[in-house]
């Protein structure tokens, strides 16, 4: 069984905001594979986004931390 892939919201170059309020730039975007083990097994693709912000500290979001 395979669950439905997270869609791309965002890309490199994007400006977004953080729920915490933090705005950035998002540096790079990364896929990866989810394995969800119930019965039955399953899998997915998530996606990290790297947010560079003023103060040029990196974060790593999912995108229900961004706006």
């Amino acid at each position: 069984m395979r669950l439905p892939d997270e869609k791309q919201l965002y890309s490199q170059g994007d400006k977004v905001t953080t729920v915490e309020g933090v705005s950035g730039v998002i540096r790079s975007v990364s896929s990866h594979s989810v394995y969800y083990e119930a019965r039955p097994i399953a899998s997915y693709i998530r996606y990290t986004y790297v947010m560079t912000c003023s103060a040029g500290k990196d974060y790593y979001l999912k995108a229900d931390e961004i706006i």
